[in-house]
């Protein structure tokens, strides 16, 4: 797929799947879910963005956070990986305080790789300011994406390196997704860093890329047995961050990009996305 074909399907259909969403009173009611805070609008968002992926690009497979895989079509030219609204605790309680959005990836092929990703967006509700990237070409935001705004911006990481520095390091840190083990990161001497968690891996992954965070580290040790830590996120993520400069990488310092997503086999990830590659480097030594 075309690069300029993916990124108008990205920025179309995460508008569609907004605009549905804003349509629905009932839309933060709870929805049945087996592990994790599922609400109607959930539900909404997703058929909505599904469908029009389905119309408009018909010869790909598509996943997601609340269906799993919705088709099946080992030839298919491109898959599309969504998580309808990550942060949903946050749209469901928050009040219109916590970050949630819709995070979208275009990937060529059927069972792709991170680094596969041909375009991705992740569009937060709240603020309606879009941050996309286009593989080859950069990380941008756009403010107000939604309403009326037209400020489009290139977004780098902070380009930290060290642990210390002048100022303490900014770290998001999903505390939830330690469960017990979460002593892992609590050696980091306070008055060296600032942990962050607002609860939505998206928007910590957007924060990174527009260096509003150096870091951010998340586990899978859920206390919760039923909850699980996959891509449907860091995928389309994955392409933001590296293109603005940054890193996503295992716990064992491996990068994403070669690894295959595995999203219908539900595979899970352990994972420090960093402003440098040798920032990610000193996490890792650290946790």
């Amino acid at each position: 797929m075309h690069p300029k074909t993916a990124e108008r399907l990205v920025k179309e259909a995460l508008t569609v799947g907004y605009r549905a969403l804003k349509e629905r009173r009932d839309a933060k009611q709870s929805a049945k879910a087996h592990a994790d805070v599922s609400t109607k609008g959930d539900k909404i968002v997703g058929a909505a963005i599904i469908n029009y992926l389905r119309k408009e690009a018909p010869t790909g497979v598509i996943y997601t956070e609340e269906r799993g895989q919705v088709t099946t079509n080992n030839s298919a030219e491109y898959s599309a990986i969504l998580d309808d609204i990550d942060g949903t605790l946050n749209f469901k309680e928050g009040n219109g305080m916590m970050p949630h959005g819709s995070i979208l990836g275009i990937f060529n092929g059927a069972n792709p790789r991170f680094k596969d990703c041909i375009a991705a967006g992740f569009l937060e509700f709240n603020s309606g300011n879009l941050y996309y990237a286009v593989k080859g070409v950069g990380a941008f935001l756009v403010e107000d994406f939604v309403g009326n705004g037209k400020r489009h911006d290139s977004i780098r990481t902070s380009g930290r390196e060290k642990m210390k520095d002048t100022t303490p390091l900014k770290i998001g840190v999903d505390l939830y997704s330690f469960g017990d083990t979460v002593s892992r990161i609590m050696p980091f001497p306070i008055k060296e860093y600032w942990p962050v968690d607002v609860r939505c891996r998206a928007a910590h992954m957007a924060m990174v890329s527009y260096g509003g965070l150096d870091a951010f580290i998340g586990s899978n040790n859920f206390a919760n047995p039923l909850k699980r830590s996959t891509a449907e996120d860091l995928a389309p993520g994955y392409l933001i961050v590296s293109e603005a400069g940054g890193v996503m990488v295992d716990w064992e310092g491996n990068d994403l990009g070669p690894q295959k997503v595995g999203m219908a086999e539900g595979k899970e990830y352990q994972v420090v996305i960093a402003s440098t590659k040798k920032l990610a480097s000193a996490l890792l030594k650290r946790i």
